[in-house]
């Protein structure tokens, strides 16, 4: 039963007029931060996403990296309303007690919301990508910031090595939390927590001596990007793309781990039984 749930799932996400409104909000915040650093609101505002655009041009391999790095953090409100409802809409439209009389797994249920789920966050979260390769295209930016050409890995890369772990990482905290709880509130305010205590935890993680500790224990991955490029040219970072350091591996391996754990605790604790017996939450009136 994975299979029919994982696409029902999606089908029902792409259909919803919310995807598409993340997309697009997600592209236009790109789009506006490098239209603010490429010179595009004028001399009064001065906004630097890894590069100045002067020695290291905007639309560099180290920029957009750390550009998108930045973005997918706070981008966990966006996620948290993605991933947290797959489970929860079953309960919240007492659909739910189906699925103890039916023939479905554990693993095809749950995966399949997850998935599905994770899916359309990986695609909305693309427009990110979109909107600030866009933007450095505009005839209002200053040209001479921006590299004449940027290979589409540029922002393929730090997508596949940030973005998408990133985004299992906080998706996992979010499905588990709505799965178990049935309580979407908690999720909501759960990703603003997280986000806050993020910031927080990352003032005090750039005052431990151990560096090394330091990146990896960052949820995100962007203490392991400045160890990685902290010796880097200006010319290195106009055209290499950050390699798989070991401070890159082991910070993305750490949080993927924890990922994957968060739902394999989900799994344990789910019970269809438990799941079938709840009452459904009432609506205001």
């Amino acid at each position: 039963m994975f299979l029919p749930i994982f696409l029902f799932e999606l089908k029902y996400r792409l259909r919803r007029p919310a995807t598409w409104i993340y997309f697009v909000l997600l592209a236009l915040l790109a789009g506006l931060l490098v239209t603010a650093a490429g010179g595009g609101f004028g001399t009064g505002v001065n906004v630097s996403l890894g590069g100045d655009g002067q020695a290291v041009k905007i639309n560099s391999p180290f920029s957009v990296t750390i550009t998108l790095g930045v973005l997918s953090t706070f981008g966990v409100i966006v996620a948290s309303s993605l991933m947290a409802n797959s489970v929860y809409r079953d309960f919240e439209y007492r659909t739910h007690p189906l699925f103890y009389t039916k023939p479905i797994t554990k693993w095809g249920y749950l995966g399949g919301r997850f998935l599905g789920s994770y899916v359309v966050a990986a695609l909305v979260f693309a427009g990110l990508g979109l909107g600030a390769a866009l933007a450095g295209l505009m005839p209002w930016v200053e040209q001479e910031r921006f590299l004449a050409h940027t290979p589409a890995g540029t922002y393929l890369w730090p997508y596949v090595v940030f973005i998408l772990p990133n985004l299992l990482f906080s998706g996992a905290i979010f499905f588990t939390t709505a799965t178990l709880t049935r309580n979407i509130l908690s999720t909501y305010i759960g990703s603003v927590v997280l986000l806050v205590g993020y910031l927080i935890a990352s003032s005090y993680l750039s005052d431990l001596k151990n560096e090394h500790l330091a990146a990896t224990l960052d949820a995100f991955g962007l203490g392991s990007i400045e160890l990685t490029t902290r010796y880097w040219t200006a010319a290195d970072k106009n055209t290499r793309l950050l390699p798989l350091s070991s401070f890159v591996l082991l910070n993305r391996g750490l949080w993927l781990t924890l990922g994957f754990g968060l739902l394999a605790f989900c799994y344990l604790r789910f019970r269809f039984s438990a799941f079938a017996s709840d009452k459904a939450p009432r609506k205001k009136k």
